[in-house]
């Protein structure tokens, strides 16, 4: 059901999102159905200890496209706005462990303390920042260097410009005059060479401490973006070694971040378990072990979710080590492990692997054909004894 959704899509807006911005929020509309919330359109509050406790939200709906009991709502009384679009608000409270939703259309409430065990917003901040509610963006965290590197290329550019100027000065007991010069490039001007003198800033100096400065915060941001990391897996042949590199950059670099949005979005791991179990689509038992604490989320990231190439690497290092070790080898699944390497490719592996009673049909065959071959080849051996009895012993 994720694979079929918008969730890659929208996640991916969100994140970008929290670079520039102070945070997004998701929203599951339903199982496969996701969208993003700008930080214009919602406004979180938080406890002492950081905990998310309140939302707000604002959607701006198509009167033309609401149900009859929105489009027909408060039409006799004054609103503060009818019109094409209108705002429909969302309160979501967290009450007794339990999250109550209010909503609010045309200045009256309905679907009043609608309860959620598991809300369905998800809000993605960069850096969280204690006693407030909202999170710095990764450009607010790097803004000094931001504008120390915009300043540098100004005074780089000024530098330029002071250093491509110039002034011409004439002997004033020379009989040149200024008409003398000309205004043609590369003109001939009757002028003694020593009459003449040219007059230009020094401004080597400034220009290299600019392009040193430049260099300097173009390298801090550079890391603190991953841009060479984000570059080096564009090729047609990526390395091990290049994923390895990226990955543990990755975590060095993001390690804090990528935990508190692995927190954030194991809410909607779980609730998404549980939308798979109501629809019929998961066996209930496993919501029921992930209720009781027997099963636990946990959500990837960094050097475990660089990408599949890290799965793929450790199903390489189990197989070579189980070919080693036949102790070992009689207790691996083989089985799961062919549909963990077809699943690290992003294939479906209930399409490219058989069921399991395919294989034991498959296996049963096998074992039958093995019984026909050895049934034969006993009757071939026992015909071939009882024709040596009938001719007896050879002359």
């Amino acid at each position: 059901a994720i694979q079929a959704s918008n969730y890659r899509e929208k996640l991916y807006s969100a994140l970008e999102h929290a670079i520039v911005l102070p945070g997004s929020l998701m929203f599951q509309e339903k199982l496969g159905a996701f969208k993003v919330y700008h930080p214009n359109q919602f406004v979180i509050r938080r406890d002492g200890d950081g905990i998310i406790k309140e939302y707000w939200t604002v959607d701006w709906v198509v009167t033309e496209l609401l149900d009859d009991d929105l489009k027909n709502m408060n039409q006799g009384r004054p609103t503060h706005q009818m019109g094409e679009h209108e705002p429909l608000y969302t309160y979501a409270r967290l009450v007794d462990d339990k999250w109550t939703v209010d909503r609010e259309f045309r200045d009256i409430k309905h679907e009043t303390d609608k309860v959620f065990d598991d809300l369905p917003y998800y809000f993605l901040g960069w850096t969280p920042v204690v006693g407030e509610d909202w999170s710095r963006s990764l450009v607010e965290d790097n803004f000094p260097t931001i504008k120390s590197l915009e300043m540098a290329e100004k005074a780089l550019a000024e530098g330029l410009v002071a250093g491509s100027s110039g002034r011409a000065n004439i002997d004033s007991h020379s009989s040149a005059t200024i008409d003398d010069i000309g205004t043609t490039n590369w003109g001939l001007i009757s002028i003694p060479k020593n009459s003449l003198e040219f007059i230009q800033p020094n401004v080597s100096g400034t220009i290299s401490v600019a392009i040193t400065a430049i260099q300097t915060y173009k390298a801090d941001l550079d890391e603190s973006f991953l841009t060479f990391s984000s570059s080096d897996l564009r090729g047609e042949r990526v390395t091990a070694f290049q994923t390895n590199a990226v990955a543990n950059e990755t975590q060095q670099a993001r390690g804090g971040v990528l935990v508190t949005m692995e927190q954030n979005l194991e809410a909607m791991v779980r609730r998404t378990v549980g939308l798979l179990a109501k629809a019929g689509q998961l066996n209930p038992l496993f919501k029921d072990a992930l209720d009781e604490g027997l099963v636990t989320i946990t959500v990837a990231s960094g050097l475990d979710a660089i990408g599949r190439q890290m799965d793929v690497l450790r199903l390489d290092a189990l197989l070579e080590r189980t070919i080693n070790d036949p102790e070992l080898r009689q207790w691996v699944k083989m089985d799961e492990v062919s549909k963990s390497y077809i699943r690290n490719t992003g294939l479906d592996p209930t399409i490219y692997t058989k069921s399991q009673e395919q294989f034991d049909a498959e296996q049963q065959a096998a074992q039958q054909q093995q019984i026909q071959a050895a049934a034969a080849q006993q009757t071939i051996e026992s015909a071939g004894s009882i024709a040596e009895q009938q001719l007896g012993p050879a002359q």
